[in-house]
Formats: structure tokens, sequence, C-alpha cells
């Protein structure tokens, strides 16, 4: 990869656009955009001591975007799933 895809987006940005994807083909980008920025900022945390200000940002950064990630995970599988691509995943309770 040739630079960082979406160098400017925040995270509210991104949870903006999320929103209004339809297709599986832009979840799936915006989940590499979406780690990408987690390992930029998982990286940035060894960057700094612990307890001091920028260490609890990119700490804090970093869990919003893996929060990001699991959300695009998760509609990653709803919309593969409702476009034919795979099987859904069964449930906990359909399990047996």
């Amino acid at each position: 990869m040739i630079g960082e895809p979406e160098p400017n987006i925040s995270i509210e940005e991104m949870q903006q656009k999320i929103a209004s994807m339809k297709t599986t083909q832009e979840l799936v980008d915006a989940y590499v955009i979406a780690c990408y920025k987690y390992k930029f900022f998982e990286d940035a945390e060894y960057d700094y001591e612990e307890d001091t200000e920028e260490y609890e940002k990119a700490c804090s950064a970093t869990d919003a975007w893996s929060e990001i990630m699991d959300r695009l995970e998760e509609k990653v599988r709803e919309t593969a799933a409702s476009e034919g691509l795979f099987d859904p995943i069964p449930s906990d309770e359909t399990i047996e």
C-alpha cells in the first residue's frame, strides 16, 4: 500500500460513512481503513510513557478504531449474507 488510506478521516467521519454504506465492497474498503488506523494508533501507544496525556489519547483512539472494526465486521457478515456471498453464520441459539 502506498501511503495512508484516508489520512485525515476522523472517527466521527468514518461512523457517518459507515451508516450510508450498502455493499460488502464498501464495507470491506472501510474495514481496511479502520484496520490501518487501529494499527497506527496501537503502535503510537509505545511511543509514550504510560499515564501521560499522549499515551491516554493514543489508547483512546486505538479503542475507538477497534470498536469501528468490530461494527464493520458485523455489517460485512450481514451484508455479504444478504448479497448471497455466503451462508449466514448461525447464532448461538441455533447451534445444538
